[in-house]
């Protein structure tokens, strides 16, 4: 009997060791797939750390609902807990959102630190809300030493994960951020500018590799600022000389006045907006009636060739 008993105990202590082997080979395999994994807390929770996270998280809410503001003396304690929900659920995107808000305006680098952690989450990389908040965060709750540049990266990757269609408030944000950190402060002038070296940057133009624009509908906003630039200060001479450099580069084949850079329709002889005289475009080479098609529809002749 003792040697049976004897028996047993040896190979429940063998079969205890390698389910010990077992499961931290199954734990770093899960790391190694799931980085995620590597981000949770080494606290025993049996696999309920999820669960464990939404204690928390209303824990937390019910905290905060007993404070007037978030300042010096509670900040750590905010912190503190959002980090230990955190742990608990690395995925959990409400709690880095509404928790870099809660922190915002009392610890504004602790709460770009916390968003930065959930951008480096893979589960979390089609959530462009977060960088959208940490860049905004570092434009605005940052003082008076925002940084516009750490902005423009966060604001560059929202775009990156909207799928192609970013809102337009977060490509503006892109754009301003850019302006800023050049020292452009001429709103008008620095969106054009921004547009414009993202014309270049997409194109190769001067700037070593040629690099795919983030910006929706690049053209049609490089128009658009150029234009409003001019509207906005003719007789400035930077704006003109630039304003110029883009027409004579981008605007040749777009059809627009040379003077307000409104667009013109073939046959007309005037702009319709400033009266400036232009070049006539889509015409009979024949009898000057608007063309319709390849055959003109008053003479017939054929413009094809």
């Amino acid at each position: 009997m003792k040697k049976s008993l004897f028996t047993h105990l040896l190979v429940m202590a063998l079969a205890i060791f390698v389910g010990w082997k077992l499961a931290i080979s199954l734990h770093n395999l899960q790391g190694d797939t799931l980085k995620s994994k590597k981000m949770l807390s080494n606290a025993p929770m049996g696999g309920f750390q999820k669960f464990v996270s939404d204690i928390e998280w209303m824990q937390f809410i019910n905290y905060l609902g007993g404070l007037k503001t978030i300042d010096d003396q509670n900040k750590d304690e905010v912190i503190k807990r959002l980090q230990k929900i955190l742990d608990y659920d690395p995925n959990f995107s409400k709690a880095y959102h509404m928790g870099a808000l809660t922190i915002s305006n009392a610890s504004p680098q602790k709460a770009v630190e916390l968003l930065t952690r959930a951008c480096e989450n893979e589960q979390l990389k089609d959530n462009w809300r977060i960088p959208f908040l940490a860049g905004f965060i570092q434009m605005h709750y940052y003082g008076d030493k925002p940084d516009y540049a750490g902005a423009q990266s966060f604001f560059r990757k929202a775009i990156e994960r909207s799928g192609g269609k970013p809102e337009d408030y977060v490509v503006n944000c892109y754009l301003r951020a850019q302006a800023r950190a050049d020292n452009i402060t001429n709103s008008k002038l620095g969106m054009l500018k921004v547009l414009y070296k993202e014309w270049k940057r997409s194109n190769g133009e001067g700037m070593g590799m040629t690099e795919q624009s983030v910006v929706p509908n690049l053209m049609e906003r490089l128009i658009a600022a150029a234009r409003e630039a001019k509207v906005s200060a003719p007789n400035d001479q930077e704006v003109i000389s630039l304003v110029n450099e883009v027409s004579s580069k981008l605007l040749v084949d777009k059809h627009l006045c040379p003077k307000c850079l409104a667009p013109l329709a073939p046959g007309d002889k005037y702009c319709s907006t400033c009266g400036t005289k232009v070049q006539v475009y889509g015409t009979c080479s024949k009898c000057q009636a608007v063309l319709k098609g390849r055959y003109c529809s008053v003479c017939g002749f054929d413009n094809g060739n």
